[in-house]
């Protein structure tokens, strides 16, 4: 039994309870939430020097702690919008299998233990960050799909002026319906250089019974600025 995988993410906007859910969320004025404290969170992970210096946690980070908004979180003063591309993440990560009925993941490294690439548009309504894609994206890997969910940004004193992101996204199986349900955290600002820290990621809850795994990991990241047309 996987104890992260008992405790969704309060970060959520919209579950992957079912894939296509995210297609369809409700509008977002029925969740406007808007952080109203200073900013004083004390954090213990995913700090800010974890995030710059790329290093990953030994086991996966609990999913409240790791990319729920705290309590005291700040409303952020600057706005994302633009591309946010993953560097190597078929060349990162950490990979646990707990089940593989089928015996689809074999010995060795392979596209199964990865991420696939992942250079994707997001726009920030205020404290909203919403994929430009939404549903099923195909990508053309041999083994992963994504779906991508909406996040949230704030700010923390301890980040250093630097706007917080979080969200959660889903792994699905290519030709399955299996989905593999994980979250995504970085740090950005438009005005500092670099404008953006390592993306930290992690999978450690399924919807699939044949195949169970934790995936977790730090990528280097690029945020191009870029605004969307159809926004």
């Amino acid at each position: 039994m996987k104890p992260l995988s008992q405790s969704p993410s309060l970060v959520l906007c919209a579950t992957f309870s079912l894939a296509a859910s995210i297609a369809y969320a409700q509008p977002f004025r029925l969740y406007r939430q808007v952080p109203s404290g200073k900013g004083e969170a004390k954090r213990l992970v995913l700090t800010y020097d974890q995030l710059f210096s790329g290093s990953s946690p030994t086991t996966p980070v609990d999913d409240t702690n790791g990319f729920a908004i705290p309590a005291d979180a700040a409303e952020p003063v600057e706005a994302f919008e633009g591309t946010l591309t993953l560097r190597d993440p078929e060349g990162s990560g950490n990979f646990t299998l707990h089940s593989d009925i089928f015996h689809i993941v074999r010995p060795g490294d392979s596209d199964w233990k990865h991420l696939p690439a992942f250079s994707y548009r997001f726009i920030q309504s205020e404290t909203y960050l919403i994929p430009e894609k939404q549903g099923l994206i195909i990508t053309g890997s041999g083994s992963w799909n994504y779906i991508l969910g909406t996040g949230r940004v704030w700010q923390e004193i301890e980040d250093h002026g630097y706007m917080r992101a979080s969200l959660p996204f889903a792994l699905v199986q290519r030709n399955q319906n299996c989905v593999h349900n994980g979250e995504m955290s970085f740090l950005f600002s438009n005005k500092k250089s670099p404008n953006i820290s390592n993306v930290y990621y992690q999978i450690t809850e399924e919807t699939c019974y044949p195949m169970k795994f934790d995936l977790w990991g730090s990528d280097s990241a690029s945020y191009i600025r870029g605004a969307l047309n159809d926004s």
